[in-house]
């Protein structure tokens, strides 16, 4: 029997008298050295037995401890921050520790010292003073690595068998040993035959091809001493499928860069491993402004929008205003005229005699020619027009910026055929919307206020 008396003298100093008690009495019996380890905290003991066979984290673990007061599970692990820390845990039930490392439990109590006599544990409701822990039994020394409890632990280094001599060591028989390698025993665990020294570890290789094109994607290793069957070699292999998720390209082909993504590329090149050109790649390299969707060889020229459309070298060459129809009758057959500054209405049939002899098309307004639009009046100081967002994928807003807040403004969108397909009247400084019901295309929107005209151009996506 082993029997360890521990008596804690507390001096407080109160009302200018000292007080002595005794507070801590423990008594362990029946406990032999070779059974395991105890620790105390304040009335309750926890008991735990012999190591486990491996370890945790280098170091040995204990696990199944027990305590004299519930019916908890605890484990008793050592752990590495800067300097070794015992540790209990209670143990997580029906926890698969330590394969999984994350099960390890409430921290209970540590101590940076396994002979530590203050070191912290945590007792439901709290101690005061704080508990003391004592180890009142111990493993022998041979059980810890070689190192008696209470002087630091030592990692001993891991020799494995190297029965047949080749100088390749059996993963599967193993020693650790603080005093060097036993005989037979080496540092090397790489043999997976140790009764042949002519059997060695060998890496063997095959090839993936998951697209079935003949191509390898991918390359499998696995290392032992026999093939592992057939496809297997010991040849390393190369990869020469760059995508094997597509059976219709193995290497990378060249492709032209497509920044504007309008389907003609620039002179730029790029390698890309796959079979067409993705978006923002092209077979071509016929592009004259790749920053410019509206600009490349697949276009027409669009008058008065200051883009070489058609990749041709020249700008707005159709230099001729759209034909702006005003319809002025039901059956869109007469349309407006501004004749010697008066408006009539005449066949669409005779649209060209009327323009051949200094006519215009739409409505006259007061003493200023309506009828014709004329891009350079944008720049008129009398008002401002301003359009967002242009380009659009669904609505426009216009606006009319102007000091005019008694004229109305007539406002009127045409196709790039002259065709109109939007009117209405609305007030100076008012936001406009319009063109939700429009298609993709270039259109212009006319706008006059008090006898000035702006037309401004909108592209819907």
């Amino acid at each position: 029997m082993k029997t360890k008396l521990l008596f804690s003298k507390i001096q407080n100093f109160k009302n200018g008298i000292f007080t002595f008690l005794i507070i801590f009495l423990m008594t362990i019996s029946s406990f032999s050295q070779s059974e395991g380890i105890i620790f105390t905290c304040g009335v309750i003991t926890i008991s735990f037995g012999t190591p486990e066979a491996d370890k945790f984290n280098e170091y040995p673990y204990w696990v199944g401890g027990t305590d004299n007061v519930t019916s908890d599970q605890y484990l008793l692990i050592v752990q590495d921050f800067g300097g070794l820390r015992w540790e209990v845990h209670k143990a997580v039930i029906g926890g698969d520790f330590p394969n999984n490392p994350d099960e390890i439990g409430q921290l209970f109590f540590y101590s940076y010292d396994f002979n530590d006599i203050s070191p912290v544990c945590d007792l439901p409701g709290g101690a005061d003073p704080p508990p003391v822990w004592n180890i009142v039994a111990a493993l022998p020394c041979s059980s810890i690595t070689g190192n008696c409890i209470g002087d630091p632990i030592e990692v001993c280094p891991t020799y494995y068998a190297d029965v047949d001599e080749d100088g390749f060591g059996d993963p599967d028989n193993s020693i650790d040993s603080c005093t060097g390698a036993p005989t037979g025993f080496i540092e090397d665990d790489t043999d997976c035959n140790d009764n042949d020294a002519t059997v060695t570890n060998t890496i063997w290789y095959t090839g993936v091809d998951a697209d079935a094109d003949t191509f390898i994607g991918s390359v499998t290793a696995l290392t032992q001493c026999d093939s592992p069957g057939a496809g297997y070699s010991t040849t390393a292999l190369t990869i020469t499928d760059c995508n094997d998720n597509d059976a219709t390209v193995n290497t990378e082909q060249e492709y032209f860069v497509d920044n504007d993504e309008d389907g003609f590329g620039s002179t730029t090149t790029a390698m890309i491993c796959a079979s067409t050109p993705p978006l923002g790649y092209s077979l071509t390299s016929d592009d004259c402004d790749d920053t410019e969707p509206l600009a490349n060889p697949g276009l027409e020229e669009i008058p008065f929008d200051v883009i070489d459309n058609d990749c041709d070298g020249e700008t707005d060459e159709d230099d001729t205003p759209p034909n702006v129809y005003e319809y002025c009758d039901d059956q869109q057959k007469k349309i407006l005229i501004c004749h010697n500054r008066k408006t009539k209405c005449v066949s669409i049939n005779a649209k060209d005699a009327h323009l051949a002899h200094g006519d215009y098309l739409g409505s006259c307004g007061g003493n200023s020619r309506e009828g014709e639009i004329d891009i350079s009046e944008e720049n008129s100081t009398t008002y401002d027009v301003v359009s967002w967002p242009n380009p659009s994928n669904n609505l426009f807003n216009v606006k009319i910026v102007t000091p005019n807040s008694i004229d109305k403004v007539n406002i009127k969108a045409f196709d790039i055929n002259g065709r109109l397909i939007h009117s209405n009247i609305i007030n100076g400084n008012e936001d406009y919307q319009f063109g939700d019901q429009l298609s993709s295309g270039v259109y212009f929107v006319r706008l006059s206020q008090a006898n000035i005209v702006k037309v401004i151009k909108v592209i819907k996506q």
